[in-house]
């Protein structure tokens, strides 16, 4: 017996009229029915959040929407998102949006595509060439979704990347490399994370200076009385070994974005590279299911790859596994 919607609950929904177009069929051209508070927040819209309901509403397919019960949608508006709270109908071709909310300032979350790793930039001085860095467009969380949550649903990511056998986007690319980001959360009242996941000779560095995506700041923890930065990364199959000249000041120069991060980078490194011998090899690589000396000074995440996603928290000096994937 086909279900039909609640005589009593029908009374609140009305047919959805986009901004332009009365009753239009979107959503893989379903019908759909709107609830009178969902239909205005729609109407509170800019013009251009308008316009971006109207662009995106119809081109929606009904993968979105294929099962029975409550789903969450996300149109892209210019400032933020429109989240829609949609349910499906047994054995019905109608849709309800039961509830919309605009979030400003959040990103449309990343679902499960293949990330691509692009070149940045590759820097010379001196007659020195230092690597190329390579780095992923940001990858978003769903709003308010647990951190491991999204990492875990990131971690096979990570995972093929890391794969030697799995990087087809260039020679230059170092299969096998180590994979990193830094973990980015917004400052607004509803969580969101990001990453923008990168490889490069020296990855410690390359987290230290990426800046966070706009309307986002960089994750810290307070461990014995500092603030370090939260990071999530593998160990990989190579080797990096790297041969860094004893003029720190000119190679933490490249690197740094702005005042502030260089000096942050002096701090940090300036002085044990300068007490080292004149060309120092560094080589980033460790225990591919486990997390290195280094790695436990600060919070942090590891893909290992035994296919399992760990957490440490250095000032406990703990180790959590938090999934297998």
């Amino acid at each position: 017996m086909t279900a039909l919607i609640n005589p009593t609950v029908k009374k609140s929904y009305q047919p959805f009229t986009s901004p332009a177009f009365k009753g239009l069929k979107c959503l893989g051209g379903s019908s759909v029915l709107i609830s009178k508070d969902a239909q205005q927040v729609i109407d509170r819209l800019s013009p251009s959040g308008k316009a971006s309901v109207n662009n995106q509403m119809s081109c929606i397919t009904k993968s979105n929407v294929g099962s029975v019960g409550s789903h969450k949608l996300y149109i892209e508006l210019t400032d933020g998102l429109l989240e829609l709270k949609v349910i499906k109908q047994k054995k019905l071709n109608q849709l309800q949006i039961e509830s919309a909310r605009e979030l400003k300032g959040l990103r449309k979350p990343w679902t499960g595509s293949r990330i691509s790793l692009t070149q940045q930039w590759s820097i010379a001085n001196n007659g020195y060439t230092y690597d190329e860095l390579y780095y992923s467009n940001p990858v978003y969380s769903y709003p308010e979704e647990a951190l491991d949550r999204f990492l875990l649903r990131v971690a096979p990511e990570f995972h093929r990347m890391t794969d030697k056998g799995g990087v087809t986007i260039g020679a230059d690319v170092h299969a096998g490399a180590e994979y990193v980001s830094a973990i980015y959360v917004t400052k607004g009242p509803v969580n969101q994370y990001a990453l923008i996941i990168e490889t490069q000779g020296l990855p410690l560095l390359s987290v230290a200076t990426r800046p966070a995506p706009q309307g986002f700041a960089t994750k810290y923890n307070m461990v014995n009385g500092a603030r370090a930065k939260e990071t999530i990364h593998t160990h990989g199959e190579k080797r990096w070994r790297k041969k860094v000249r004893k003029d720190t000041e000119l190679f933490i120069k490249v690197f740094a974005n702005d005042q502030r991060h260089e000096s942050e980078l002096m701090a940090r490194y300036h002085a044990p590279f300068e007490r080292s011998t004149s060309r120092i090899p560094l080589t980033a690589k460790g225990d591919s299911n486990n997390f290195s000396s280094e790695d436990l000074k600060a919070y942090g995440w590891l893909v290992t790859e035994d296919r399992t996603l760990l957490f440490q928290k250095a000032d406990k000096n703990t180790v959590t596994t938090k999934g297998r994937f």
